[in-house]
C-alpha cells in the first residue's frame, strides 16, 4: 500500500513537472516568436526609415551640386564680365592719356656725330642700331614691336630687305619711325620707293648724301612729322593731343643745346597721333 501511494505520487509529480515543463516551453516558445516579430516589425521600420533619410540626403546631395555648379557658373560669368570691363576700362584709359613719341636722326656730318634713338614718354627704347636706315615700329599701346637698321649706304641688299619689310607691314594704324644714322642714301634704291608710296614722304627720294631725315607715321597714311635736318640733327616730338612740332622737349632737347634750330631745309609735313 505504501508502494503504491509512493508510486502515485511520484507518478503525480512527474506529470505536474511534465505540465510545468510543457506549459513553460509553450510560454518560451510564444515570447520567443513575439520576439521575433517585435523584432522584425522593428527592424523593417528602421530600415524603411533609412532607406526614407538615405532618399532624403541623395535629394539634398544632389540639390546642393546643382546649387554649386549654378553658383560657380555664375562666378564664372562674373568673373568674365569684370575682366571684360577692367579690358574696356584699359582700353579707353588707354586712348585717353597723353602719349610724346620722340626721335633723332644724326647723319654722320651732325653735331656730335652719328646717331638714332627713340622714346615714348620720356623713356628711350632698347633699340639695337647701326648704319643706314632705321625702322621701328610700335604696338597699339605704344610699346616697342620691333627696331631694324638697314646698311642701305653700303648694301642694296639691304635696300631691298627694307622695301620687304615696309610692304609686308599691316595697315593696322601703328606708329612707325624711319630715320638715317650715320649715312642712309648711296645704296637705297628700291627702299625709297616703298618708303614714299606707303608713308607719303615728301623728302626720302631726294636724301643727300650722309642727311639727317626722319619720319613718324602710319602705314598708308601721311607722316605725322617728317623732318630732313641736312647735316644738323633732324628731330621730331610727336603727342596724342598736339601736333608736331621739329624740336624735341625731352631726352633729346640736348642735341640741340635745349634751343629750337633752324633746318637748312623745310622741316616737316605734321599731324597728331590722335
Amino acid at each position: 500500500q505504501v508502494q503504491a501511494s509512493t508510486a502515485n505520487a511520484v507518478t503525480g509529480e512527474a506529470n505536474r513537472a511534465i505540465a510545468v515543463e510543457t506549459s513553460l516551453g509553450a510560454s518560451v516558445s510564444t515570447a520567443v516568436s513575439a520576439a521575433r516579430v517585435s523584432f522584425s516589425t522593428g527592424l523593417a521600420t528602421e530600415v524603411s526609415r533609412a532607406t526614407v533619410a538615405e532618399g532624403l540626403i541623395s535629394m539634398s546631395v544632389v540639390a546642393v551640386t546643382a546649387s554649386t555648379a549654378t553658383g560657380l557658373a555664375a562666378v564664372t560669368a562674373s568673373v568674365a564680365t569684370v575682366a571684360l570691363s577692367v579690358a574696356a576700362v584699359s582700353n579707353t584709359l588707354n586712348s585717353f592719356r597723353l602719349v610724346n613719341i620722340q626721335a633723332i636722326s644724326k647723319g654722320a656730318c651732325a653735331p656730335g656725330g652719328a646717331g638714332f634713338a627713340v622714346s615714348v614718354n620720356n623713356v628711350p627704347l632698347a633699340l639695337s642700331v647701326g648704319r643706314g636706315i632705321c625702322m621701328v615700329v610700335l604696338t597699339s599701346t605704344y610699346t616697342l614691336s620691333s627696331g631694324v637698321c638697314y646698311d642701305t649706304y653700303a648694301s642694296s641688299a639691304a635696300a631691298t630687305a627694307l622695301a620687304t619689310a615696309i610692304t609686308n607691314l599691316p595697315r593696322d594704324g601703328n606708329i612707325v619711325i624711319l630715320g638715317t644714322l650715320d649715312e642712309g642714301s648711296n645704296a637705297i634704291t628700291g627702299a625709297n620707293t616703298a618708303i614714299q608710296t606707303h608713308f607719303r614722304s615728301n623728302f626720302i627720294s631726294s636724301l643727300s648724301f650722309r642727311e639727317s631725315w626722319l619720319l613718324i607715321g602710319r602705314k598708308g597714311t601721311v607722316p605725322l612729322g617728317e623732318w630732313r635736318g641736312g647735316t644738323q640733327a633732324a628731330a621730331l616730338a610727336i603727342n596724342s593731343q598736339c601736333t608736331a612740332t621739329d624740336y624735341p622737349t625731352g631726352p633729346y632737347a640736348a642735341a640741340f643745346g635745349g634751343i629750337i634750330v633752324t633746318p637748312a631745309y623745310p622741316t616737316y609735313t605734321g599731324g597728331t597721333i590722335a
